[in-house]
């Protein structure tokens, strides 16, 4: 519905009610995690995956493997980007442990989730990655596996405390199951015990 106020301003007084998947991203993600990332949004969301850039149903995760993405979006708005993929030794080095990236657009820090974790945090993403020492990663040069959870440019408040916290979530979310059940790292992957607070690096 639209009103009119005087001097003949117009805004929407009402909109479609905010309809999120269930269960998104190879069944890692629910609608509890991607309701901070929805913030005042409407309409409806679905899911889309692709796997090495083609589209699929998302019935499998093989994270480090094959590169694959996850989307939520609709209503012209695009709340999650999910990435999996493998890195080799040198990227994995230079980028999380040496702490050298490439200069970009938006600020970047480097977060402290431990020992084994190694992550950044920027306005509109969060970057994670950790070893993986897996027979059939190492036959592809993979040292590594990398998550990226992002937001597109037309989502709610990208700077707000409970977005960065989704986002960083949503990434341990994944690196669990990967370490856990779908890649099963032969080398160990320490967790933090408390739930860690994601920084605002801006």
């Amino acid at each position: 519905m639209i009103i009119g106020v005087g001097g003949g301003t117009w805004w929407w007084a009402s909109r479609d009610p905010l309809k999120l998947p269930d269960s998104a991203c190879w069944s890692l993600v629910d609608r509890s995690d991607l309701l901070p990332l929805a913030g005042d949004a409407g309409g409806t969301f679905a899911v889309r995956h692709r796997t090495e850039g083609q589209y699929d149903d998302g019935s499998r995760f093989t994270p480090g493997v094959r590169h694959q993405t996850c989307v939520v979006d609709g209503h012209q708005r695009v709340l999650l980007v999910l990435d999996v993929w493998g890195i080799d030794e040198d990227s994995f080095h230079r980028e999380y442990e040496l702490g050298f990236r490439m200069p970009s657009w938006a600020p970047e820090q480097q977060l402290s989730l431990g020992p084994d974790l190694k992550a950044w945090a920027g306005v509109n993403a969060t970057r994670l990655a950790f070893r993986c020492d897996n027979l059939v990663a190492r036959d592809k040069d993979v040292a590594a596996v990398e998550i990226a959870v992002e937001g597109g440019l037309r989502t709610a408040d990208v700077k707000s405390a409970s977005g960065q916290q989704a986002r960083l979530d949503i990434a341990l979310k994944v690196a669990r199951q990967t370490v856990d059940r779908s890649l099963l790292c032969q080398n160990k992957v320490a967790f933090p015990d408390k739930p860690v607070a994601a920084a605002l690096p801006f």
